[in-house]
């Protein structure tokens, strides 16, 4: 049913979808018409019964007071000759079987109304009931009288109808089917003849609104079309033209189409590759698992591959595939871009080359600077070891002198006592030099072990890097008292300011090294020949929980344009006079790799240099300070 209801045509859908409603409707008014007919026929007849009745009772009264029985009985002949009535009966005075006319009344139905009135007579101010007058009525309607009406309302209904299917069928056909039409036959005339037809329907309703957007729509379709020709002789104009060679397979991996750069690059002619699988063309590609993963994952994969035929012996071929797929998302084959990258890959093994070679000279250079800074390390030490052993001299000299003294004296008190020539002056001058040349051996031997003692602290430090926790006054003390004999023959000084009680979890040994190459850094570059020079290292506790550390001098400070250099390795302005231009690279090194700090400097010509070492009281766990 469905099947052939869709092939007829649009009026035919139509007709069948509005006539069986409208005679359906018309068939439910006309019995609903009918039904109301009846039921209002039985409702006068009811009323004109009941009236009926009541005259009646009225005409009985009066003969049935006077006991009239011939009149009573004349007027019920009258009203039985009525035409509806069907039966009469008469309870009266005059007995129940006085009057009595067609006994066997029919049983009550839908078309039978009885109804039943008192007759009543009122004389002075009394009422009698004279007796009760029942009477059957048929109700049934005149069946001529309604079937006229039925038909009659049938024929206007019927008239109204077709009426109305007429001219809705003309209105559906000048405004749907005409504009529908004109709309199909511009369809054909674009299938026969490829031209579109743009026609004028100046409506402002819904298919008005339609026909405007089907023009807008066939010529936003002539522009797309317009655009996607000039598109597409610009994209074959650019991949004709583009160097790289390009090349469109199917889902067989046979190749449908190529640019003339793929053919310069296998030296085959364009109609002769066409239709021939790619891998005929050139051989061992491996295109079965990259363009098998191109279209599992949707991505541009990218692989290189050395030609095999003889076209192409000898060259790196760089290839790229690309899934091409239909408007279902379904993959109709692959497009490949190669790209000879022979010389690329000759320059890149020279590259190659080239950079392990800078590599190794690198890794000979980095050598060379570790062992410069091991020997900057053990040049500072061997600093720190002479002038500690030019300070020992001084203590050690005087205790021998001293020594050699008490000796003589000692002889020369036996030699008295032993002649027997010992007087008590002369035991108590022995006494007094006795406790002289103590003191002064003590007050020598003293001051040698306290260098000692300092030198072996400092020399443990800086050659071990251990770390420990210590306190920072008197680990720069004991540095600085291994430094100050450098001093001794120069008009330089040294001196700290450096609050009790700071306490680093840290590595002293380096600390003490970036303080020795502040020290030396100023000596060596900081004065003049004829300046006296002062040295000044002060450390405080900021709030942060940091300690700040500077080391500043009143030198002749560094120009501007060497201060960004001056932490550089090699960087020296006395090359060639004993500096190796790692000393302030050392600190820099060991201030941010292995104390965890920061270092600045400030400098202005003429005015000094201040250095200034930012460490955390606990330093960070340091793989170069373990090592």
């Amino acid at each position: 049913m469905q099947h052939w209801f869709s092939k007829r045509s649009l009026r035919g859908k139509f007709l069948l979808i509005t006539i069986p409603p409208m005679l359906l409707i018309t068939s439910l008014f006309v019995l609903v018409f009918a039904l109301t007919t009846v039921s209002e026929s039985k409702r006068v007849l009811k009323s004109e019964a009941d009236r009926f009745i009541t005259r009646s009772t009225q005409l009985l009264e009066r003969p049935l007071w006077y006991l009239e029985s011939s009149s009573v009985k004349a007027i019920l002949e009258t009203i039985s000759r009525e035409e509806r009535v069907i039966c009469i009966r008469l309870e009266s005075v005059l007995g129940p079987n006085e009057f009595d006319f067609n006994k066997e009344c029919p049983p009550s139905s839908e078309n039978v109304y009885v109804s039943k009135r008192s007759i009543i007579h009122e004389a002075d101010l009394e009422t009698d009931t004279l007796g009760k007058l029942e009477i059957h009525f048929d109700l049934s309607p005149d069946q001529k009288d309604l079937n006229e009406n039925i038909l009659t309302q049938l024929l206007l209904l019927s008239l109204l109808s077709g009426t109305l299917t007429v001219m809705v069928f003309f209105g559906f056909g000048v405004t749907i089917i005409k504009p529908i039409r004109k709309v199909m036959d511009s369809i054909e005339t674009f299938e026969r003849t490829g031209q579109r037809e743009y026609f004028d329907w100046q409506t402002e309703d819904e298919l008005g609104h339609f026909i405007q957007a089907y023009n807008s729509i066939q010529r936003l379709q002539e522009k797309f079309e317009k655009n996607l020709q000039d598109q597409l002789s610009f994209q074959r104009t650019l991949l004709n033209g583009i160097p790289s060679p390009i090349v469109y397979l199917n889902k067989a991996r046979d190749i449908v189409d190529c640019n003339p750069s793929f053919n310069e690059l296998v030296h085959i002619e364009k109609l002769q590759v066409i239709n021939q699988p790619l891998s005929d063309i050139i051989k061992d590609l491996p295109l079965d698992s990259t363009l098998q993963d191109t279209q599992i994952k949707g991505e541009l994969t990218v692989a290189s591959h050395l030609g095999q035929n003889t076209s192409t012996i000898g060259m790196t071929l760089m290839y790229s595939s690309a899934p091409l797929f239909d408007s279902q998302g379904n993959a109709q084959g692959h497009v490949i871009v190669l790209q000879d990258i022979s010389e690329r890959k000759r320059s890149e093994a020279k590259i190659q080359e080239a950079r392990d070679r800078a590599e190794k000279a690198l890794a000979d250079l980095e050598l060379a600077q570790d062992t410069l800074v091991q020997t900057e390390k053990l040049a500072s030490l061997g600093r720190l070891v002479a002038g500690v052993a030019h300070e020992i001299n001084t203590p050690i000299g005087s205790s021998v002198t001293v020594s050699s003294a008490l000796l003589d004296r000692a002889k020369n008190f036996r030699d008295e006592f032993d002649n027997g020539q010992l007087k008590k002056s002369s035991l108590v001058t022995f006494i007094d030099g006795v406790e002289e040349a103590s003191s002064l051996l003590n007050s020598s031997l003293t001051s040698a072990v306290h260098l000692v003692q300092n030198f072996k602290q400092v020399a443990a430090d800086q050659t071990s890097s251990q770390r420990r926790t210590f306190n920072l006054k008197t680990v720069l003390e004991e540095v600085i008292s291994t430094l100050v004999p450098r001093l001794k023959h120069t008009r330089h000084s040294i001196s700290i300011d450096i609050a009790p009680g700071i306490s680093l979890d840290s590595y002293p040994g380096p600390l003490g090294q970036v303080v020795t190459n502040f020290f030396t850094n100023a000596v060596n570059h900081a004065f003049t020949d004829d300046q006296a020079g002062t040295m000044l290292i002060n450390a405080k506790l900021l709030p942060d929980g940091q300690v700040q550390i500077i080391f500043e001098d009143n030198g002749k400070g560094i120009p501007k344009d060497l201060q960004k250099k001056v932490f550089d390795p090699f960087f020296t302005t006395k090359m060639g006079e004993g500096g190796t231009g790692l000393g302030l690279n050392l600190v820099h090194n060991i201030t941010v790799k292995i104390l965890g700090g920061t270092l600045s400097l400030e400098s202005d010509e003429d005015k000094g240099t201040r250095f200034i070492v930012t460490i955390p009281k606990v330093a960070p766990i340091s793989d170069e300070a373990q090592g």
